[in-house]
């Protein structure tokens, strides 16, 4: 276990969590697929979830970066569900870090476009505006942050 999480289970949850980990398993290859971490979230959450919040949350707690989630990437996803990561408000870096699936750290038009829409808040004209605007093809968090507080002043 990562030593950072250490000081955050007893031995008796690790176990648990180990069990349920390999529950889920169901291939035991010892990650999870991005289907297996369906099935994990959407037990945890009560609810079905879309690909892309999936796919999202996985990005998030994916460090390696392989595309799966392994027994410590799985503790991480359960501390932060124990803490409430998921009862606060997503802040705009974490939707920035969400969307960018490509891990850059820009985003493309098609990730900036998925992210914008997920805001019911925003019309489509006001993204497809927004969008058009753009005299980049990858957009920094900067640029990001720049480009929502626009959209912001026209609510």
């Amino acid at each position: 276990m990562p030593p950072a999480l250490t000081h955050h289970f007893s031995a008796a949850e690790v176990d648990d969590l180990k069990q349920t980990f390999s529950t889920y398993d169901s291939d035991s290859d010892g990650v999870l697929s991005l289907e297996e971490c369906r099935q994990v979230v959407n037990t945890f959450a009560g609810r079905n979830c879309g690909d892309y919040e999936i796919q999202s949350l996985l990005r998030l707690f994916d460090a390696d970066a392989n595309g799966t989630m392994d027994l410590d990437e799985f503790l991480k996803f359960n501390y932060a569900v124990r803490t409430g990561f998921f009862d606060r408000p997503v802040s705009l870096k974490d939707a920035f870090v969400m969307a960018n699936r490509s891990r850059t750290g820009k985003l493309t038009h098609r990730e900036l476009r998925h992210l914008l829409k997920t805001n019911e808040s925003y019309s489509k004209e006001q993204v497809k505006n927004i969008l058009s605007t753009l005299d980049t093809r990858l957009v920094s968090y900067p640029q990001f942050i720049r480009l929502v507080n626009r959209l912001e002043k026209e609510l």
